[in-house]
């Protein structure tokens, strides 16, 4: 059917796939246009950010009520969200460059449960996960 009709403009050996990549037969792998890690190198949606390993710990993990963190970079200003399991912000905040601890009061309602802090730090960033556990009274 290649080059007959309407498809007279389709070749019985492409060079390039519809998005212009170029097409090897001889190294016999597929470019099937699934992945644009691999052909391309930019990135649709994605906020590029690095990950940083050591930017804060936290201590005393369950966390009873109050979450307690300390950075690795007190020069630095630093952005902090706590989320839930279910990607709910719970808590935002931000601290000014010269601390180098941050102590966040959990609001009563907040359950008990499993969730993420979220320390941003200029371009980096890095996730941890804690456990709250309120003993109840």
């Amino acid at each position: 059917m290649a080059g007959q009709g309407i498809f007279a403009d389709v070749s019985i050996n492409p060079i390039a796939d519809i998005y212009g990549n170029s097409i090897n037969l001889q190294s016999k792998i597929p470019n099937i246009g699934a992945s644009n890690a691999y052909n391309s190198n930019s990135s649709v949606g994605i906020i590029s950010l690095q990950k940083k390993v050591n930017i804060f710990s936290i201590s005393e993990n369950p966390v009873r009520s109050s979450l307690n963190i300390s950075f690795a970079n007190a020069f630095a200003e630093k952005e902090i969200k706590i989320y839930s399991v279910s990607g709910k912000l719970i808590s935002s905040t931000k601290v000014n460059s010269g601390n180098n601890k941050k102590q966040i009061e959990l609001a009563e309602n907040v359950n008990n449960g499993i969730y993420f802090v979220r320390v941003s730090e200029e371009s980096k960033y890095q996730v941890l996960r804690f456990v709250l556990y309120k003993e109840s009274r």
